[in-house]
């Protein structure tokens, strides 16, 4: 525990994590998302989104039962804490229909995620390689990051065994970019594939897959392991490598592979999900992006496979006891006992706190009906294009096709839920540091007297941070999360039924386009005068 258990609880669901969580003096943390709900419209899930009403509640249950069982003994706490993991272990398997034979490990973040897999990975190696020659069973890792600049922005970081910022969950200090663990680093080669040009338009998904099996083919040749990550929907919903070059990359080399499923922005079907597990990839997925969580709150599904073996004995060489300040042994399965051993004793409230509001999000999207589900991504993957390409200044960036045939490629794609868009001024497309200062602003009410459309510049829209282009540009992100289907399926404050309050969203849609034209307007009146 880091901090008392009397805090207050937006003080406590912050905490355990990283600077990232950290609220300014307006209340909203770097992404524009505060610790408890917001008067907000939320179309900013690829990032983070604040939490709504029901979640804040299930985190509240969750901090009541741990305040009892700390004001009973230190060890009723520890062991409160330690079935209340286990209990958010099951119940996201329930939910996610998660078969039993897979284990799942909770982080505090998605980004931590990233040293886990990492830890996984080498222990396998060492255990496919034991009876060889010393050289041999030491071989290292090319870990291949698929598009890194549309991932999170500490995964690359994360993946060379490296820490991404000077806040530690455990509350410990670090420097950026410092090993997590030495003979760790020194075992990772990072190799990162773009995925768009160098105008920030998509590369073919061949030519993706050709980089990616041209990289495989030389790490096996100098005799390395590869971690290769498949990206399932990024902050921009790209989907790549495609699932026909992993599978045969998978198939020629099966114990030279291990493949990473990064699912963080959770905007996949439950079936993809399953397929993936089946197939002997590890996943990693958050309860804070798509499902509406309060950020951050991350897991690591572990397939049977790649499972730690309980009779392992591990040391500094096998297992990073740098990850002791990242995750705690209440956060991964029983049965990893000797990975237990080596993980930090200490108890992440604020882990919980978080996690167990996402599980209320998960529940309360997935109590709508299928029908009504596909009724609102149709609706908004339709009326994003028809509401932005009308608007002078913004570009829509382009997307991949909804996939309608389940038994297609891309299994893991969910439809089309992220829509980025550029802007330009005075035919200058804007930069990632200017379009961040839109981000506030359009997360903020700006306040005018005279104009027409006062109430849509008033009203704040929470939006997906600025994602970078090699040209210098970069793209804001519109996003639909399962708390906004939730509100729009059951919300009678917004409309009558669900066709009045799909007409709301629409009009939610043309207010954020009035207020980017207003900023649009403002921007090319500076400009004129300059």
């Amino acid at each position: 525990m880091l901090i008392s258990l009397q805090s207050d609880l937006a003080e406590l669901i912050t905490s355990g994590s990283d600077n990232r969580l950290i609220c300014k003096h307006n209340g909203l943390n770097g992404y524009g998302c505060s610790a408890l709900p917001r008067d907000v419209i939320a179309l900013g899930s690829c990032t983070c989104s604040s939490p709504t009403h029901h979640g804040i509640t299930a985190a509240e249950r969750t901090l009541e039962t741990l305040r009892n069982a700390d004001a009973e003994s230190a060890e009723a706490f520890h062991d409160e804490s330690e079935r209340l993991c286990q209990s958010i272990r099951d119940r996201f398997a329930k939910l996610l229909q998660i078969p039993e034979s897979i284990d799942i490990a909770l982080t505090p973040s998605g980004t931590d995620v990233e040293l886990l897999a990492l830890a996984l990975t080498r222990l396998r190696t060492r255990r496919l390689h034991a009876q060889q020659p010393v050289a041999q069973s030491k071989r290292g890792i090319v870990n291949i990051v698929v598009g890194p600049s549309e991932v999170g922005s500490g995964t690359p970081i994360a993946s060379a065994g490296q820490h991404y910022d000077t806040l530690l969950p455990s509350g410990q200090q670090a420097s950026c970019n410092e090993p997590v663990c030495q003979s760790l680093c020194d075992d990772v080669d990072i190799q990162t594939v773009d995925v768009r040009d160098a105008h920030g338009q998509m590369l073919p998904e061949s030519m993706i897959d050709s980089m990616v099996i041209e990289i495989v083919g030389k790490a096996i040749d100098q005799e390395q392991h590869v971690l290769l990550h498949i990206v399932a929907q990024n902050k921009t919903g790209m989907h790549a490598p495609t699932l026909d070059c992993v599978t045969r990359i998978t198939r020629d080399f099966p114990d030279d592979v291990t493949v990473v499923v990064d699912a963080a922005q959770g905007r996949i079907s439950r079936q993809g999900l399953r397929e993936a597990l089946k197939r002997n990839y590890l996943v990693f997925i958050t309860g804070s992006k798509f499902y509406g969580g309060p950020p951050f709150a991350g897991c690591l599904m572990v397939p049977p496979a790649l499972q730690p073996r309980p009779e392992e004995s591990l040391d500094e060489k096998c297992w990073p006891a740098g990850l002791a300040d990242y995750l705690t042994a209440a956060e991964v399965p029983p049965h990893w006992r000797t990975i237990r051993e080596r993980l930090g004793q200490w108890i992440n409230v604020g882990a919980m706190l978080r996690w167990s509001a996402a599980l209320e999000e998960i529940q309360a999207y997935y109590d709508v009906s299928d029908h009504a589900r596909l009724k609102i991504m149709r609706c908004f993957e339709a009326a994003v294009p028809e509401t932005f390409s009308q608007g002078d200044g913004i570009e829509l960036m382009p997307v991949f096709a909804p996939i309608e045939d389940p038994h297609q490629e891309r299994l893991l794609e969910s439809k089309t839920t992220v829509f980025g868009f550029r802007v330009r001024i005075d035919g200058k497309l804007l930069d990632r540091a200017t379009l961040r200062k839109w981000h506030q602003r359009i997360n903020l009410p700006i306040e005018t007297t005279d104009s027409p459309d006062r109430s849509a510049l008033e009203a704040c829209y929470h939006l997906g941070q600025p994602v970078p282009f090699a040209d210098g540009s970069s793209a804001l992100r519109i996003a639909l999360g399962g708390a906004m289907i939730v509100r729009i399926a059951t919300d009678e404050s917004i409309g009558n039924d669900l066709t009045a309050r799909l007409d709301w969203l629409k009009t939610q849609l043309l207010r954020l386009r009035t207020k980017l034209q207003y900023l649009i307007a403002e921007a090319n009146a500076i400009e004129a005068a300059n």
